[in-house]
Protein backbone atom coordinates (compact mmCIF):
# COMPACT_ATOMS: atom_id res chain seq x y z
CA UNK A 1 0.00 0.00 0.00
CA UNK A 2 1.59 3.72 -0.93
CA UNK A 3 0.44 5.66 1.63
CA UNK A 4 1.26 9.65 1.41
CA UNK A 5 1.40 11.64 4.19
CA UNK A 6 1.61 15.33 3.66
CA UNK A 7 3.20 18.17 5.63
CA UNK A 8 0.31 20.49 5.33
CA UNK A 9 -1.89 17.53 6.37
CA UNK A 10 0.04 17.25 9.65
CA UNK A 11 -0.19 20.92 9.52
CA UNK A 12 -3.98 20.79 9.41
CA UNK A 13 -4.44 18.11 12.39
CA UNK A 14 -1.99 19.58 14.78
CA UNK A 15 -3.29 23.05 14.22
CA UNK A 16 -6.69 21.77 14.36
CA UNK A 17 -6.22 19.65 17.49
CA UNK A 18 -4.15 22.68 19.81
CA UNK A 19 -6.84 25.20 18.41
CA UNK A 20 -9.70 22.89 19.76
CA UNK A 21 -8.05 21.14 22.77
CA UNK A 22 -5.58 23.69 23.94
CA UNK A 23 -6.97 27.01 22.56
CA UNK A 24 -3.58 27.77 21.26
CA UNK A 25 -2.47 29.00 17.56
CA UNK A 26 0.11 28.14 15.55
CA UNK A 27 1.54 29.14 11.80
CA UNK A 28 4.33 26.96 10.34
CA UNK A 29 8.07 28.10 11.08
CA UNK A 30 9.75 30.65 8.93
CA UNK A 31 13.65 29.87 8.75
CA UNK A 32 14.75 27.32 10.93
CA UNK A 33 13.55 26.65 14.37
CA UNK A 34 15.54 25.97 16.98
CA UNK A 35 14.97 23.93 20.85
CA UNK A 36 15.63 25.44 23.75
CA UNK A 37 17.12 22.57 25.82
CA UNK A 38 15.13 20.19 27.04
CA UNK A 39 11.70 18.91 25.11
CA UNK A 40 9.00 16.79 25.19
CA UNK A 41 8.20 14.10 22.88
CA UNK A 42 5.55 11.74 22.61
CA UNK A 43 5.40 9.22 20.54
CA UNK A 44 2.20 6.50 19.82
CA UNK A 45 2.58 3.76 17.60
CA UNK A 46 -0.35 2.44 14.86
CA UNK A 47 -0.73 -0.58 12.92
CA UNK A 48 -2.97 -1.18 10.04
CA UNK A 49 -2.60 -1.32 6.63
CA UNK A 50 0.73 0.22 7.24
CA UNK A 51 3.03 0.32 10.35
CA UNK A 52 4.44 3.16 11.69
CA UNK A 53 4.54 5.68 14.61
CA UNK A 54 3.42 9.62 15.55
CA UNK A 55 5.76 11.77 17.01
CA UNK A 56 4.78 15.09 18.91
CA UNK A 57 7.79 17.33 20.13
CA UNK A 58 6.79 20.91 21.82
CA UNK A 59 9.44 23.22 24.62
CA UNK A 60 8.42 22.29 27.95
CA UNK A 61 6.63 25.34 29.11
CA UNK A 62 4.50 24.79 25.99
CA UNK A 63 3.15 21.49 27.71
CA UNK A 64 2.35 23.51 31.03
CA UNK A 65 0.03 25.43 29.00
CA UNK A 66 -1.44 23.34 26.93
CA UNK A 67 -2.34 21.36 29.93
CA UNK A 68 -3.63 24.70 31.89
CA UNK A 69 -5.76 24.91 29.33
CA UNK A 70 -6.95 21.72 28.53
CA UNK A 71 -7.95 21.38 32.71
CA UNK A 72 -9.43 24.82 32.67
CA UNK A 73 -6.95 26.57 35.43
CA UNK A 74 -3.25 26.83 36.61
CA UNK A 75 -1.30 24.35 37.84
CA UNK A 76 0.12 23.72 40.66
CA UNK A 77 3.77 23.79 40.90
CA UNK A 78 4.26 20.34 42.34
CA UNK A 79 2.40 18.82 39.50
CA UNK A 80 3.83 21.05 36.89
CA UNK A 81 5.47 18.08 34.45
CA UNK A 82 3.18 15.31 35.66
CA UNK A 83 0.51 16.85 34.31
CA UNK A 84 1.65 18.59 31.05
CA UNK A 85 3.01 14.68 30.15
CA UNK A 86 -0.43 13.70 30.54
CA UNK A 87 -1.91 16.33 28.70
CA UNK A 88 0.60 16.08 25.66
CA UNK A 89 -0.57 12.43 25.70
CA UNK A 90 -4.02 12.94 25.39
CA UNK A 91 -3.16 15.60 22.53
CA UNK A 92 -1.23 13.03 21.19
CA UNK A 93 -3.91 10.63 21.21
CA UNK A 94 -7.07 12.83 19.67
CA UNK A 95 -3.54 13.84 16.71
CA UNK A 96 -3.19 9.89 16.31
CA UNK A 97 -6.99 9.37 15.77
CA UNK A 98 -7.15 12.20 13.34
CA UNK A 99 -4.34 10.65 11.54
CA UNK A 100 -5.64 6.98 11.13
CA UNK A 101 -8.70 8.08 9.96
CA UNK A 102 -7.79 10.35 7.51
CA UNK A 103 -5.05 7.89 6.22
CA UNK A 104 -7.56 4.38 6.67
CA UNK A 105 -10.80 6.13 6.45
CA UNK A 106 -13.42 4.22 7.56
CA UNK A 107 -11.27 0.79 7.35
CA UNK A 108 -11.83 -0.64 10.86
CA UNK A 109 -8.71 -2.45 10.31
CA UNK A 110 -6.24 -0.41 12.62
CA UNK A 111 -5.29 0.24 15.65
CA UNK A 112 -3.25 3.13 17.45
CA UNK A 113 -1.11 2.38 20.47
CA UNK A 114 -1.09 3.78 23.95
CA UNK A 115 1.26 6.87 23.74
CA UNK A 116 4.75 7.26 25.24
CA UNK A 117 5.86 10.26 26.63
CA UNK A 118 9.22 11.51 28.59
CA UNK A 119 11.73 14.60 28.33
CA UNK A 120 13.84 14.26 25.84
CA UNK A 121 17.48 16.23 24.71
CA UNK A 122 17.31 17.94 20.82
CA UNK A 123 19.85 16.18 19.65
CA UNK A 124 18.23 12.66 20.44
CA UNK A 125 14.38 14.12 19.23
CA UNK A 126 16.03 15.27 16.01
CA UNK A 127 18.13 11.84 15.21
CA UNK A 128 13.72 10.30 15.16
CA UNK A 129 12.94 13.56 13.06
CA UNK A 130 15.37 12.91 10.42
CA UNK A 131 13.68 9.50 9.96
CA UNK A 132 10.48 11.03 9.22
CA UNK A 133 8.39 10.10 6.04
CA UNK A 134 6.98 13.26 6.90
CA UNK A 135 7.13 16.33 9.38
CA UNK A 136 5.98 19.51 9.89
CA UNK A 137 7.37 22.29 12.14
CA UNK A 138 5.43 25.24 13.61
CA UNK A 139 5.48 27.67 16.02
CA UNK A 140 3.12 29.40 18.64
CA UNK A 141 2.62 33.32 18.40
CA UNK A 142 5.17 33.87 20.88
CA UNK A 143 7.62 31.80 18.91
CA UNK A 144 7.75 28.62 20.89
CA UNK A 145 8.58 25.26 18.36
CA UNK A 146 6.20 22.14 18.29
CA UNK A 147 6.34 19.55 15.65
CA UNK A 148 4.39 16.80 14.30
CA UNK A 149 5.87 14.19 12.19
CA UNK A 150 4.85 10.74 11.15
CA UNK A 151 7.42 7.74 10.66
CA UNK A 152 6.34 4.39 8.67
CA UNK A 153 8.12 1.20 10.09
CA UNK A 154 7.26 -1.20 7.44
CA UNK A 155 3.85 -3.28 5.99
CA UNK A 156 2.00 -6.15 7.96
Amino acid sequence: MNIQVSPQMLEGIISVALEEVAFLFVQPSEGEAKWNGRIIQADIMFSGPCNGKLVFALDPQLGVEIASNMIGSDIDETETEAKSLSACSELLNIMGGMVLEKLFGNNPDYRLGLPSVKFESPEIYESDFSQAESSIVLNTDDGRRVDLSIIFTDSP
